[in-house]
């Protein structure tokens, strides 16, 4: 149950401080358009760019013109929060009808509805009101029915603000963090292939691979690793942590494990997995489903979906890490995929990749200098979510009213 609304507050629907569909476009109206259909929210309150078509192939969806300021809200599967605003808008903009476009009247901020819509009460809102099991959507009518408590204009703003410069504080971090990434795969490269600076004077060419600095030697990842080495007997009666494909939720990052009794575990629980080992999905290797695993307690097990490797002592564990995330890798297993529906890969294929190999004393080197940077990346990251967090807490005491602006912060924006 909603607290009672602060004195001078008001409870309103969300039709009643927005249009919903206000603007229609006629595929007559303009030779081109920049199209936005739903996979274009890459994550709540996240759009990527529009696509430009000319309008003689737009499809028969594209029918919402959008405009500055508009806020786009999917009105299919609402617990994905398929959600954003357009802060800047061309002539052209136009969205697919699987999206209700508000249009935030002029006598409320545009930018606190947005709040509002980001709100974790407004998705279960529609959530409820959502009708389909396989494809659950919502109408139109049923986003206009969310109630909320709308403060004075000046604290509207005052609200807004604040909770604008959080998602700002949030927007510098993620570019920091993309940055660094584009920042860590150019020098991988660099460093995989040509070595760290000054510790060469002399290179060779290999036939077929390269030219190569003339101490390293070519090897195969068979070579410097063991695949699947250890093998998880599910007579074993202890429970288990478990990593199916799912647990890599992107390109080197893994969530933690299910912890799961031996006997509920699946049939393809069947990788034993221990610490420095490097998980390679052998299905659809164009999505990077590889991660490293730094630490990994006795009973870590990993699906059959993965080839679990194992670097050998003889090789930095890391160096190998680093081999298997560069781009080169994964287009190598692209080329040896088989399959069009669920391209694999066999564990030869892994093993058949090559690459140049320094010393180890290289090695540990190159290592050390890309390991920091994906250091520094997982800190930022830490940042980022400790904002998100904090964005979530005082959103949600702001827009509810349980956390006020003092008068005085406000009074610039009512005078």
């Amino acid at each position: 149950m909603k607290s009672a609304v602060p004195e001078g507050w008001k409870t309103v629907r969300l039709g009643d401080v927005t249009e919903v569909n206000r603007y229609y476009w006629n595929p007559s109206d303009t030779s081109r358009i920049l199209y936005l259909d739903l996979t274009a929210v890459v994550a709540p309150g996240k759009l990527s760019s529009p696509r430009e078509l000319a309008s003689s192939n737009a499809p028969s969806r594209a029918r919402r013109l959008v405009r500055s300021h508009d806020i786009l809200v999917s009105t299919v599967r609402p617990n994905l929060r398929s959600f954003a605003r357009v802060r800047q808008a061309p002539d052209n903009l136009v969205a697919s009808t699987g999206f209700a476009v508000l249009t935030p009247l002029p006598t409320t901020d545009a930018s606190l509805i947005f709040h509002h819509v980001m709100a974790h009460d407004f998705a279960r809102h529609l959530e409820g009101a959502a009708t389909g099991q396989a494809y659950p959507a919502v109408r139109p009518s049923d986003i206009s029915a969310y109630r909320f408590a709308l403060p004075p204009p000046a604290e509207q703003q005052a609200i807004a603000e604040m909770l604008d410069s959080i998602d700002e504080a949030i927007e510098r971090t993620e570019a920091v963090i993309s940055a660094t990434e584009q920042f860590r795969d150019s020098l991988r490269c660099e460093l995989l292939s040509r070595g760290l600076p000054g510790w060469h004077t002399e290179r060779r060419d290999v036939p077929g691979f390269g030219t190569i600095p003339a101490a390293w030697k070519v090897v195969r990842l068979g070579d410097v690793t063991a695949v699947n080495r250890h093998g998880w007997n599910p007579t074993d009666s202890s429970p288990i942590l478990y990593l199916d494909l799912t647990a890599v939720v992107a390109p080197g990052k893994l969530s933690s494990p299910r912890e799961l009794a031996s006997s509920n575990a699946p049939s393809r629980a069947r990788r034993l997995v221990r610490s420095h080992d490097i998980l390679v999905s052998t299905v659809r290797p164009n999505l990077r489903s590889f991660a490293r695993v730094r630490q990994a307690p006795d009973n870590l097990v990993a699906s059959t979906g993965f080839a679990v490797l194992t670097p050998l002592p003889t090789t930095d564990a890391s160096l190998i890490f680093h081999h298997v995330m560069a781009h080169d890798f994964a287009r190598h297993l692209e080329g040896a995929a088989t399959g069009q529906a669920y391209p694999a890969v066999r564990p030869s294929d892994i093993s058949a990749y090559r690459f140049a190999l320094p010393p180890p004393a290289e090695q540990q080197a190159i290592a050390e200098v890309l390991d920091s940077i994906d250091n520094a990346i997982e800190h930022h990251e830490r940042d980022r979510e400790a904002l998100n967090e904090a964005k979530e807490s005082t959103a949600e005491a702001l827009l509810a009213g349980r956390l006020r602006i003092p008068v005085a912060a406000m009074r610039g924006n009512s005078d």
